[in-house]
């Protein structure tokens, strides 16, 4: 893998480096974002004022307008809410200024990219400023003084794909049916939410609240709006739908335990690739499964009821059809080929900077660049285990000097240079996107691996094999199990590679094990592995609390910290040690409290505490992005003329719905 990397770096450097350096030379560096509490965001939002649309007229896609005529489909103004959303001046000036235009297909090649075209929530962030929600599938939203509920209205008049009317019924009745099933021996999770003890409420066909057992000022935050799609469930989970395949309501004679019959046929039924399959499936999506062959294709046509028009009056999305060729991480090299025959036109999570050069010479007329910084400060990270299940391992592990020994024993300026071209800098990326504190960053990252190495001694590990490996004090050398997931974002293998190197040059035996990012983080739950490398890491604190050293993703030390409070017999987990428990206090506090001052506080006291106790450490930050896109293809956010950087969050800073062709 880090061969191939050098291989393309030394092609590049003696061809295409300048365009590269010029680009992001031009681009300059993004200011950091000044964080608003939600409660601001949703009163900011009431008071804005949408461009109208042509009142009482709305026009429709060819398509539509051919189904209307033949009395499939209902006219467009009966379809679309009384009160759509007009995409708005703060939307369309950070896109594209002239009127969308109708038609064709989009054809994506990483199968990552098919969530974006579930892009969507009760509320969304402005295509130009992740940090700000405004209204999206709801017309409006309050939050209670003390943060404990949010209440959001809908759109009267909203429909599924299938054009039944949508109601906040709907959003309660998967709560209460799919999520706190009797069926489940454990609520299943959504996002921004604790499901054990938070509710969903319908106080009337319109209006929805969420309800928490305490403050939670940052649900818009943690739950991306109440996002759709992959991030949520419920938009794919219309009542008409499920209740066939629910036991209560169409119990299946061909299983005899209803309890088997809501996991086969319910909740296996739910994940974002499965829905995909079935076109039977309604959606709130801007457009509806219709197609799928299994690792070849999955097609998406025009979903008629979306709820949104542009200025103009046109109902949204322009584009007809999206195609995605469902590749993986691993076929990389395949989806840059396509990517240069104009075989497919846009590619978020395509790999690195240093692909850029290769495209740039081989199709630089037809591709645009768009550079973005991502919500996480490093893009690769390594967390250690605070349960292996070797006990002498496990007793290292949870001593700070080793885990700060590690961390210097890493060359990172060598991870820098193969990955990023030298581009990032040097840090664990625990500030802001974009930022650097030395004191924070910069802390048991300088590359010395003698004071490491003298550091494990003080430890008292002094004794070595044969091959100059480190022993316990039975003899048995050391090993220590690093766990990776090649091609799951740039940088990984080589973080991995390097980061082993310079483990095994201090004396540490450290072996590489190789798997998919999912069978990657279950054996470091299980504490198979004793670390492992993965993408993101610190940064923006919600985007971190949510995704990366939050522990979201069902750490053994998260699952006890959430469930410490039940029975005994209902506890999860393992017990993580103090310092973890602390770190995992400051992470409730900051999502409960509602001063922002105060808020400010604990995360700057968090930062401090993630760069001294070394229990997760980033390997380069302010790393470029680089997303591609097919120079006719408009309406994407972010080309260099008009904005070249931005501070993203995933999908949905890219709003497929407003992209149209040219030709």
């Amino acid at each position: 893998m880090r061969k191939h990397v050098i291989s393309r770096r030394q092609f590049i450097r003696v061809s295409s480096m300048t365009v590269l350096g010029s680009a992001l030379v031009a681009c300059g560096a993004p200011a950091a974002p000044a964080e608003e509490p939600a409660e601001t965001q949703a009163e900011s939002e009431a008071e804005a004022e949408l461009p109208a649309a042509t009142t009482g007229q709305y026009s429709e896609s060819p398509t539509s307008a051919e189904l209307v005529s033949a009395g499939e489909l209902p006219p467009v103004d009966e379809r679309l809410p009384t009160n759509p959303l007009v995409w708005a001046d703060y939307d369309v000036v950070a896109m594209e200024k002239e009127q969308g235009q109708y038609g064709g297909t989009v054809r994506i090649g990483n199968a990552g990219g098919i969530n974006g075209l579930a892009t969507f929530g009760l509320a969304r962030y402005t295509a130009d400023d992740t940090r700000t929600f405004v209204a999206d599938m709801a017309e409006s939203w309050e939050v209670s003084d003390d943060a404990t509920s949010f209440t959001f209205h809908l759109r009267e008049g909203h429909k599924w794909s299938d054009g039944t009317p949508l109601t906040a019924h709907d959003m309660q009745w998967y709560y209460d049916n799919v999520i706190h099933s009797e069926y489940l021996d454990a609520p299943m999770g959504w996002a921004g939410m604790e499901t054990t003890t938070d509710r969903i409420v319908a106080v009337d066909d319109f209006t929805v609240r969420f309800e928490f057992a305490k403050p939670n000022s940052l649900f818009l935050e943690l739950s991306r709006g109440v996002a759709g799609g992959e991030a949520g469930l419920w938009s794919q989970s219309a009542p008409h739908y499920v209740q066939k395949y629910h036991p209560d309501y169409n119990r299946m004679d061909k299983y005899d335990d209803p309890k088997e019959q809501f996991q086969k046929e319910v909740q296996d039924r739910l994940p974002f690739q499965m829905t995909i399959q079935d076109p039977e499936r309604p959606v709130l999506w801007g457009w509806k499964p219709f197609e799928y062959a299994e690792g070849q294709i999955a097609r998406l046509d025009r979903n008629h009821y979306f709820h949104c028009v542009d200025r103009w009056g046109q109902q949204m999305p322009y584009v007809e059809v999206m195609e995605n060729l469902l590749l993986g991480s691993r076929d990389k090299d395949v989806i840059l080929l396509k990517l240069v025959a104009g075989e497919t036109h846009w590619e978020r999570r395509l790999g690195s900077v240093t692909d850029v050069p290769f495209l740039n010479e081989q199709a630089g007329d037809t591709l645009d660049f768009i550079y973005t910084i991502k919500p996480e400060g490093a893009q690769q990270g390594i967390y250690f285990s605070a349960h292996a299940d070797d006990e002498n391992m496990d007793a290292l592990l949870k001593q700070a000097d080793f885990r700060r020994a590690l961390s210097i024993a890493i060359d990172r300026a060598t991870i820098n240079e193969t990955a990023y071209f030298g581009l990032g800098k040097i840090g664990h990326g625990f500030s802001l996107p974009g930022v650097f504190d030395p004191e924070i960053d910069g802390k048991w990252v300088e590359y010395n691996p003698e004071a490491a190495s003298q550091m494990l001694d003080d430890l008292g590990i002094t004794e070595r094999d044969d091959e100059g490996f480190r022993t316990y004090e039975n003899g048995e050398t050391m090993t220590f199990i690093l766990g990776s997931a090649p091609g799951w974002h740039p940088g990984a293998q080589e973080s991995a590679e390097i980061a082993a190197e310079g483990w095994n040059a201090i004396g540490l035996r450290t072996v590489v094990t190789v798997a998919s990012p999912g069978d990657m983080i279950a054996e470091w739950r299980e504490g198979i592995s004793h670390a492992y490398v993965r993408s993101s890491i610190g940064g923006d604190v919600m985007f971190d609390l949510k995704h990366s050293t939050g522990l979201r993703w069902g750490a053994p030390s998260y699952r006890w910290w959430v469930t410490r409070d039940l029975p005994a017999d209902e506890v999860q987990g393992v017990e993580p040690p103090d310092d973890l428990k602390y770190f995992l206090e400051l992470g409730d506090k900051i999502l409960s409290v509602i001063s922002e001052d105060e808020r400010e506080e604990l995360i700057h006291e968090r930062r401090v505490w993630m760069a001294d106790t070394c229990w997760f450490i980033g390997m380069v930050q302010t790393v470029p992005h680089v997303l591609v896109a097919n120079k006719k293809l408009r309406g994407i956010w972010g080309r260099e003329e008009e904005i070249p950087w931005k501070l993203g969050a995933g999908d949905e800073e890219f709003w497929p719905r407003s992209w149209f062709w040219t030709e």
